[in-house]
């Protein structure tokens, strides 16, 4: 094996084109249609799905979490122990009690705030629910997975097909960054508590909510290691600041 000389060789550890990030593409099931995107790269993930002109982007080395709309060219960055002390608030109260979930709703229908509510009430209640291993396995996009479920006292069922981190050909830091954001998640709390428990990435969903009157299905579809540009994990510097009482009302913009 040829060896190169020191500097020359942590120089090109250090370059852009040594990075290994990672892009995991989810789409709809059956339809194929594209679902979400989760961006890996350094301690920054990103997450952001199809058609919501919105994007959320974790740093955890400077434990930060910057929601971006590029549809009203906003942006705000909380600490993400203020993002937990919120979440742990809102998960105690009433959802039609809660100040800050008013502000957010304010703008609905009335039908469709009470819609809203009533979803809240079953996440916070299937927060006492884990989910189970079923024993059965299934693969997508070449990695296997293994299929959990989790029953609702609603009677809506939910099933996951989960990899294990190692199985999905990560780098080192990026596997460690998405261990870290599911860890941020099981200790934030909140509807997606016992998603962010199962052991793994979850790679294939499927359920409802509100007895069957909302669901829908999702799967993994591709995993691209290719370095990503930096700019993908910072808020554009020309968006506009705002607080975010401001970005969760939707007033943000202009």
């Amino acid at each position: 094996m040829r060896k190169l000389p020191l500097i020359p060789a942590l120089l090109l550890l250090a370059s852009p084109l040594a990075r290994a990030d990672a892009l995991l593409d989810f789409v709809n099931d059956p339809e194929n249609t594209q679902q979400a995107r989760l961006s890996v790269a350094g301690t920054r993930l990103r997450f952001e799905t199809a058609g919501s002109g919105a994007y959320t982007i974790i740093d955890l080395a400077a434990r930060t979490l910057t929601q971006v709309n590029a549809t009203q060219k906003t942006t705000t960055t909380t600490s993400i122990e203020q993002v937990q002390e919120i979440i742990g608030n809102l998960s105690r109260v009433d959802p039609a009690a809660s100040p800050l979930l008013e502000l957010a709703m304010e703008n609905l229908p009335d039908s469709q705030r009470r819609d809203a509510e009533k979803l809240l009430r079953q996440a916070q209640a299937d927060e006492a629910i884990p989910y189970v291993k079923t024993g059965q396995r299934g693969s997508e996009a070449g990695i296997a997975c293994e299929v959990y479920q989790q029953h609702s006292s609603s009677g809506d069922t939910r099933s996951l097909c989960v990899a294990a981190f190692a199985a999905l050909g990560l780098s080192a830091q990026d596997e460690r960054t998405l261990r870290g954001a599911l860890q941020l998640l099981r200790e934030t709390g909140g509807p997606w508590l016992r998603l962010a428990d199962v052991p793994g990435l979850p790679i294939r969903y499927t359920g409802s909510f509100g007895n069957d009157q909302y669901g829908g299905a999702g799967k993994l579809q591709a995993v691209s290691r290719a370095a990503l540009p930096a700019q993908r994990f910072y808020a554009p510097r020309e968006y506009r600041l705002v607080s975010l009482l401001e970005m969760m009302s939707g007033s943000g913009g202009d």
